[in-house]
């Protein structure tokens, strides 16, 4: 039976670093000292920017389901003509 310690088990697992891969942390500090002034604060949403999204994503999916129903519905009264042309 093989020995292994922590370290070594953690290494192996899917997506750990391997030996001569950056860092994330000096990623994130290369990132930070040359943009630094292009970052800003995070701010949690409030609760009315969170209903505000929620309203506009529910009209998004009224203005959707609107427009699968009248493409339906042209798509039929094209069917339609062509099986009872008009006179």
């Amino acid at each position: 039976m093989k020995s292994t310690t922590p370290e070594a088990e953690w290494h192996q697992l899917p997506g750990t670093m391997r030996e001569g891969e950056p860092r994330d942390a000096d990623v994130l500090l290369d990132f930070l000292m040359k943009h630094r002034g292009h970052l800003r604060v995070w701010r949690p949403d409030t609760a009315q920017t969170r209903e505000l999204q929620f309203l506009v994503e529910d009209r998004r999916q009224l203005v959707d389901e609107k427009t699968r129903c009248l493409n339906r519905r042209t798509q039929r009264l094209k069917l339609l003509a062509g099986t009872h042309p008009l006179p």
